[in-house]
């Protein structure tokens, strides 16, 4: 039983599609807001998508967190997550991803 649950998820991770590209993945994981569990990934692209990149969010169970279901994406997010500072100021992107997901998932689940 144990080898096909490592079996298993090795499997999905050969099947992720960005299983190749994990280098320039950034993940935010287990960012906790109004006591749900939610994990923030953010991607870059080309020059001409007309933002920073993909980003996408996910929610956890609280008690089974392997699994996620994807619950906000955005592929043309003006925000680079990659950089750690704007205009020479340091920026926390941990309350970025935060204000996300109390602003786009939970505020417009309400």
């Amino acid at each position: 039983m144990c080898s096909i649950i490592v079996f298993g998820v090795l499997g999905l991770n050969i099947i992720n599609p960005f299983a190749i590209d994990t280098l320039k993945l950034r993940g935010f994981y287990c960012q906790s807001v109004d006591g749900r569990l939610f994990n923030a990934y953010f991607k870059p692209v080309g020059a001409y998508s007309g933002g920073y990149g993909n980003f996408w969010i996910a929610e956890t169970p609280k008690y089974f967190p392997l699994i996620e279901w994807r619950v906000y994406w955005d592929r043309t997010v003006h925000h680079d997550f990659n950089d750690d500072k704007s205009e020479g100021e340091p920026i926390d992107n941990y309350e970025v991803v935060r204000s996300y997901i109390k602003n786009e998932v939970i505020g417009k689940q309400k």
